[in-house]
């Protein structure tokens, strides 16, 4: 992990079940492609995105094809920020995505937005809980950070994930429906003072 003009670049990260990558470096061949295009259409249902904020949701009920919806759905969390492949160490098989955003800093720390989508199948497992740990031991030394992550409360496995990483609720920022859940990495000189 490098961080290049003050922009954060996360190569990715492993975990004990985990291996997560950009969707950049895993789709060098054709038949890669095809591979993440099939996973996508297995994850990407009505009921693993019906919890990301509604700006993410992808079209699945519109009319056209599911691919076609997907692809632009894809497209769009491109230009937004990093997408990473969330694959089973153990199989190797793509079981989820993990989305970054870095929409601006606070006073003190640049902000990372993160979101994920998981495989119903493997609902219940830690798994998320296990990716949002991964990722917070993979950007720890580039502090001061603070993590954000929008959860909808009816959601409660997810706000359960991110309590369990050490996020707590902002207030100030939920709204609705919506929580704002909120996690400051310091800075690593920090640990050594």
């Amino acid at each position: 992990m490098e961080s290049q003009e003050g922009e954060m670049e996360i190569s990715g990260f492993e975990t004990e079940r985990l291996i997560v990558r950009p969707w950049r470096a895993v789709l060098v061949d054709p038949a890669s492609v095809a591979t993440f295009e099939l996973a996508l259409l297995a994850n990407l249902k009505p009921q693993t995105v019906r919890h990301l904020p509604p700006e993410m949701q992808p079209g699945l009920g519109r009319i056209g094809s599911v691919r076609d919806a997907i692809a632009d759905w894809f497209a769009e969390r491109i230009e937004e920020g990093e997408v990473m492949l969330v694959k089973n160490k153990a199989s190797g098989t793509q079981i989820g995505l993990l989305m970054l955003t870095t929409p601006g800093a606070t006073d003190d720390s640049t902000v990372l937005n993160i979101h994920y989508v998981l495989s119903e199948r493997h609902w219940g497992e830690g798994i998320a809980t296990e990716l949002v740990m991964g990722l917070i031991a993979a950007v720890g030394d580039q502090g001061p950070l603070r993590l954000s992550s929008d959860v909808g409360h009816e959601h409660a496995a997810s706000v359960r994930v991110l309590s369990n990483a050490g996020f707590h609720r902002d207030d100030r920022h939920s709204s609705g429906g919506t929580g704002h859940f909120i996690r400051d990495l310091p800075s690593r000189r920090s640990f050594l003072h």
